[in-house]
């Protein structure tokens, strides 16, 4: 059989995107929640509110496949096949945009733009960072590009009276919505959609209904699915969704909504940094193209227009009344709509070249490629090996069967899921997320994993979940027993356990909850001693220095939020040795640290009494 010119590039655009998106995978365990989805995605587990049932399915089964590949990198290489289908599925949308607005007069036109359009997506930088870890946005860039594909056909097909188009399309949102609820970004474009092509009658009511239906379907059986697996007690069951009120507030994200319309100084802050970052996405050059094809739409098909805008717009005034520090992703389906806008705006300046062929593939080629220049270098993860390299030479310097407490969920406890659970890298260890202690479902975990740690606390336990219920059921609760109880449990952990194991603490909660906050207290006749990367719980009396001062820094050369995050930790800790030293009579060891502190953690201020020894 013949392929057609139209399949070939479609091909072509795909191995293009798995060859670029495979050279720029992370080849190491990634920040955030990288660890817990790939450890959830193995095991078959319950991710963190949403849950997202059909990627955590679809990852389970993948990772099944006999690759011989370390797991973490065949369930990365997952990624990259979502976001390149997602490539090739989008290419198919703004190919079908471009024959409705020129009825297909010019098919080679309309396919080289497609190309360009689809391209300058692939290499916008959210969209390209997406590719490069195991994530649910991955997924998520997929159906984005099937929900578009789906409007596109209904555009192509003059006005579509077909009610099958609007079935399908419903169904690719009900899919969508089994992985990631940020899709709701959809609906005013979509509705903007509907009224387009259908009056208010009985028969566009009656398709509306018919829509809902299909819409529900996959939620209701990827939800379904959830449900049951979390009844099956895995050991990771984050919220363990196993009730019907469980199961909604997993669904419905309830944890995470005091985060949404927090305040207007947040919204406005957030659309500031979107609209300065919005340009560099793609290039300041695609940013003009793209502006072109506003001005194209504007003249030749207002309606895709208005659905365009309403589709960019939602997403945007939606997504900044939230305030979480990773908020990229979430702008996903402005930066397609963006990269459809440069598609067209090509096309037009295309259409103005003529037949030039020459000028059109240069300039082509020129926009692509400075996008790919500026771009490869901040997406890049494949030799990106900060978190992993922190996280195990974090999880070496403890002691054999250590009992660690910590809150470094973005670069320790994440990445020590994947680590301890999946290639065994120091499971004597016990690690605590001190935060996910005030959840009810975690003790459940905790009893699972350490059982013997775990036992001498029932009966405390039993009271929290008891103070802890109208808490989680949104009652009336008691917040001073509650906290009293969350102090309690913290001091039992230390109590039952300081002479049999080593006890350590993150410095994290040393600076911020002992000494700050003082949400926590440290049970008289206890000690805390920096060593290495935590802090030791000990009885023993301050005469304990025979610790290892030094090891190696585990952040490099580089230069991000988490690079930042790791040094700041590492620093705080070193000051804390020092001073400890010095308070002992090490003068000379304290000198020694304070030095290095100042040579290779400029950013922070020494305390005076280390500034008076140096």
């Amino acid at each position: 059989m013949r392929l057609s010119i139209n399949q070939i590039l479609l091909g072509g655009i795909v191995l293009v995107c798995l060859i670029a998106f495979g050279t720029t995978m992370a080849r190491y365990v990634m920040n955030t929640d990288n660890g817990e989805l790939l450890i959830v995605s193995i095991t078959w587990g319950t991710a963190h509110p949403t849950g997202y049932p059909l990627f955590t399915f679809l990852g389970f089964l993948f990772s099944k496949i006999p690759t011989g590949l370390r797991p973490l990198l065949q369930l990365n290489f997952l990624a990259v096949i979502y976001c390149a289908s997602a490539i090739g599925v989008f290419f198919l949308s703004v190919q079908n945009f471009l024959i409705r607005l020129d009825s297909g007069k010019d098919e080679n036109r309309d396919l080289i733009s497609a190309v360009v359009g689809s391209l300058a997506l692939a290499f916008s930088i959210t969209f390209w960072i997406q590719s490069t870890s195991y994530e649910v946005y991955s997924l998520h860039c997929l159906f984005l590009s099937l929900i578009l594909w789906r409007v596109s056909v209904i555009y192509l097909e003059d006005l579509s009276l077909k009610d099958v188009n609007w079935l399908l399309l419903a169904l690719a949102l009900g899919f969508s919505f089994t992985n990631h609820l940020s899709s709701i970004v959809f609906l005013p474009g979509l509705m903007v959609l509907f009224f387009q092509f259908r009056r208010i009658n009985k028969g566009s009511i009656l398709l509306l209904l018919k829509m809902a239906g299909v819409f529900i379907l996959p939620i209701l059986a990827f939800y379904g699915l959830l449900w049951m697996r979390a009844a099956q007690d895995p050991l990771f069951n984050w919220g363990d969704p196993s009730s019907l009120h469980s199961l909604f507030r997993h669904i419905s994200g309830a944890q995470y909504q005091v985060w949404m319309f927090e305040s207007s100084e947040i919204s406005i802050s957030n659309l500031k940094d979107f609209l300065s970052a919005w340009p560099e996405e793609f290039s300041y050059l695609s940013w003009t193209v793209a502006l072109a094809g506003c001005y194209f739409l504007w003249n030749n098909s207002r309606k895709i227009l208005w659905l365009t805008l309403s589709l960019f717009l939602g997403n945007v005034l939606y997504v900044i009344n939230y305030s979480i520090h990773d908020l990229e992703p979430y702008f996903l389906l402005a930066y397609f709509v963006s990269a459809l806008w440069v598609g067209i705006g090509f096309y037009s300046i295309a259409k103005r070249l003529d037949k030039n062929w020459w000028m059109k593939a240069g300039f082509g080629v020129l926009l692509l490629a400075l996008q790919i220049l500026l771009g490869y270098g901040k997406v890049d993860r494949s030799d990106y090996d900060l978190i992993e390299n922190y996280s195990r030479k974090a999880l070496n310097s403890l002691p054999e069967n250590s009992i660690l407490i910590s809150k470094q969920w973005d670069i320790f406890n994440s990445p020590c899921y994947y680590l301890q659970y999946v290639e065994n890298v120091r499971p004597d260890v016990q690690i605590f997320g001190k935060e996910l202690l005030r959840r009810s479902w975690y003790f459940d975990q905790l009893n699972a994993m350490y059982p013997e740690t775990m036992k001498p606390l029932d009966p405390t336990v039993a009271e929290f979940m008891k103070a802890l219920k109208p808490f989680e059921h949104d009652e009336s609760f008691d917040a001073a027993q509650l906290s009293r109880l969350y102090q309690k449990i913290f001091a039992e952990i230390i109590d039952h356990n300081l002479n049999s194991v080593p006890i350590y603490i993150g410095p994290e909660i040393f600076i911020e909850d002992i000494r700050g906050t003082r949400e926590w207290a440290v049970p008289e006749n206890i000690n805390l001693y920096p060593e290495k990367y935590f802090i030791r719980v000990s009885g023993s009396g301050p005469g304990l220095t025979q610790f290892n001062q030094d090891y190696a820094y585990a952040y490099n050369d580089y230069t991000d939020v988490y690079s930042t995050m790791i040094k700041e930790k590492v620093s705080r800790l070193r000051i804390f040795q020092a001073l400890f030293l010095l308070s002992t009579g090490e003068e000379d060891e304290a000198r020694r640290i304070a030095r290095d502190i100042a040579k290779n953690h400029r950013e922070m201020a020494l305390p005076q009494s280390l500034m008076q020894i140096l």
